[in-house]
């Protein structure tokens, strides 16, 4: 039987969330999500902190430092295997995925933001109008 990499089940898990996003990307922000979906992300992080911990204690271990590190995952050298290069590619692709969506819904949330002003500012001068037509306090209408 195929041993199965410890990071495909966090890529898979990634990959799922991304998917599930990128459906609920025409919908409104408002709203609870779904708990399904926060469980996940709980046990996507409890993950990534484990492989965060094994990854610092290999590297201490092997006495590889950061610069080594970012340069062996920008380009890979030709000793690792195809295994290894394919689990570089698919971090890099559902990094730049993850990127782009954090990317977008930064944009809706500031575009509901700035909305949620807007309706605010209008009520305040549609109020100052009917003052001024109505006249100051303690006038009433006949």
């Amino acid at each position: 039987m195929k041993e199965k990499n410890p990071f495909d089940k966090v890529f898979d898990q990634i990959a799922d969330l991304l998917a599930k996003t990128e459906v609920d990307k025409s919908k409104p922000l408002e709203g609870k999500f779904d708990k399904g979906v926060g469980k996940q992300l709980d046990e996507i992080e409890k993950n990534i902190e484990f492989l965060s911990k094994v990854t610092e204690e290999a590297l201490e271990k092997s006495g590889i430092d950061s610069e080594t590190l970012k340069g062996n995952i920008e380009n890979p050298p030709d000793s690792f295997s195809r295994k290894e290069k394919r689990i570089l590619e698919r971090s890099k692709k559902l990094k730049g995925e993850a990127d782009k969506v954090e990317r977008e819904y930064a944009k809706k949330a500031e575009f509901a933001k700035i909305q949620k002003k807007k309706a605010k500012s209008i009520g305040k001068k549609r109020k100052r109008k009917i003052k001024k037509k109505l006249g100051g306090e303690g006038w009433l209408r006949l």
